[in-house]
């Protein structure tokens, strides 16, 4: 970035570089520690001509984002700039009009790049003292209303620069929560997606439900989960259990030597910036989103939630459609969701599941696999919180089918069909009928365990499968 800054200072007109000013979160983030990522611009007059300087000089391309606000931005292959009229009131009226103190300084172009720079930052709401403290502070009582999606936003900046938000702010934020139905849901999903993309995602989303009941505001379909009860081996209700596996799920991702291929799998993209990683921990908190539809008491006490995963990924469809994530995204929870138990139903049978039951798993999760049991390992950690020895025992079972999964997987998954579906309703004079894609399941399990290899076995196979299967689906 001290780069393209030095370009800008010394290939711009110095009358343009005297209107100038480096804002926000450049000057944040550089007296933080952190290597700024984007360059932000205001201009006292001709933004739009001195972007497109800037657009020149850097071979890059401008347009308006925001015409209404006179904010242009310069995309090039090394930067992304905006730029901003000051507006009517200057520069210290539009420093005054932004959402947090600490982003709410200025430094002028003409002086960054002199060695003492930060004696030359305006501050007109004291942001420099926040910094050093730490905090999060919004600039006025009305930055909320004004634009609710701050209210995620404090959240986010306190998470990735690891900063606390002051008990003013979160009252502020309290009071807000109930206009966030007036912000776009591209707008809260993005935000959102950006709290879970910090390293602890659980502390925060504990802090912003508990103190300000913003992510009720966001996604009510929580509130049921509070103060369900679930007997067993869970000891508190649905709602802190699943904050419980989000924080189980984050330390097992965030175990330094993770192998490369789980890490290249979590970081893979989903839509936007966004990873897999992020609809992972989504589907942390939402994995038994079902079960307040699905809750029975049982004879002896304590409780089922039979079918709890099948209305949790309707639930989660419902969710996924209202904040309008991608198409992708919203299928990679749907079928987190709908699969989570999947991997504690194979240890209940086994802690050595067979090929044929592997295979199965696999087929139905795909390259997703991964997830699932990544999410299935820190559910089980958040129930059997204080019983290591359980823990261990099935941490090693998950290890098992991932290693065969990374190890085998292709072989697992891959297309083994000998005859399609209606090949095998001609053969056999099948109605259409869930028996039908049974007969592929046979089909593709047997020649899986080296029983067929040929369309010829195939026929025979499914002529011996059929005399015991398939008698109430034939044609009359």
């Amino acid at each position: 970035m001290q780069d393209i800054l030095l370009l800008l200072h010394s290939r711009l007109p110095s009358g343009c570089v005297d209107k100038m000013y480096l804002v926000g979160g450049f000057i944040r983030d550089t007296i933080l520690g952190y290597e700024p990522s984007d360059l932000d611009l205001v201009v006292e007059g001709g933004a739009g001509e001195a972007a497109l300087q800037i657009a020149s000089l850097l071979s890059g391309r401008m347009f308006e984002p925001d015409p209404s606000r006179a904010i242009y931005r310069v995309v090039a292959d090394i930067a992304r700039i905006d730029l901003e009229e000051a507006g009517r009131d200057g520069l210290r009226g539009n420093l005054q009009r932004r959402d947090f103190t600490i982003d709410a300084l200025a430094l002028p172009l003409a002086d960054c790049l002199k060695p003492d720079w930060q004696r030359y930052i305006l501050d007109p709401c004291k942001g420099l003292d926040d910094l050093r403290q730490k905090t999060v502070r919004a600039v006025s009582p009305t930055v909320m209303q004004d634009d609710p999606l701050r209210c995620l936003r404090a959240f986010r900046l306190a998470g990735k620069l690891d900063l606390t938000i002051d008990s003013g702010t979160l009252n502020l934020i309290r009071e807000a929560g109930q206009l966030m139905v007036t912000v776009a849901p591209e707008r809260i999903w993005e935000e959102l997606a950006g709290i879970l993309s910090q390293d602890r995602a659980a502390g925060l989303l504990r802090l912003m439900d508990s103190e300000t009941g913003l992510l009720e505001a966001i996604i009510p379909e929580i509130i049921p989960l509070k103060g369900l009860q679930q007997g067993g081996f869970h000891h508190e209700d649905t709602w802190n259990h699943s904050l419980n596996v989000l924080e189980s799920l984050e330390s097992i991702v965030n175990t330094p030597g993770i192998a490369p291929q789980i890490s290249d799998y979590l970081q893979a993209g989903t839509g936007g910036n966004r990873t897999r990683l992020i609809i992972l921990k989504l589907a942390a908190i939402l994995h038994d989103i079902g079960k307040p539809c699905c809750q029975k008491p049982k004879e002896g006490g304590g409780y089922s939630f039979h079918g709890h995963d099948r209305v949790g990924k309707q639930i989660a469809v419902g969710i996924s459609r209202r904040l309008r994530v991608s198409s992708k995204e919203a299928e990679l929870l749907r079928l987190l969701v709908r699969e989570h138990m999947s991997p504690l139903a194979l240890y209940t049978i086994s802690s050595s599941p067979s090929s044929r039951a592997l295979r199965r798993l696999f087929l139905r999760s795909g390259q997703d696999t991964i997830g699932l049991l990544l999410l299935a390992l820190a559910d089980y950690m958040a129930t059997r919180r204080g019983n290591p020895e359980a823990i261990n025992a099935y941490r090693e079972f998950i290890c098992r089918i991932l290693t065969a999964f990374l190890t085998r997987g292709e072989e697992y998954i891959k297309k083994t069909a000998l005859l399609n579906g209606h090949e095998i309703q001609e053969l056999l004079g099948l109605k259409p009928s869930p028996l039908v894609g049974e007969a592929l399941q046979a089909l593709a399990d047997a020649k899986f365990d080296g029983l067929i290899t040929t369309r010829e076995d195939a026929v025979a196979f499914l002529r011996r499968w059929a005399a015991h299967s398939a008698g109430p689906y034939r044609e009359e």
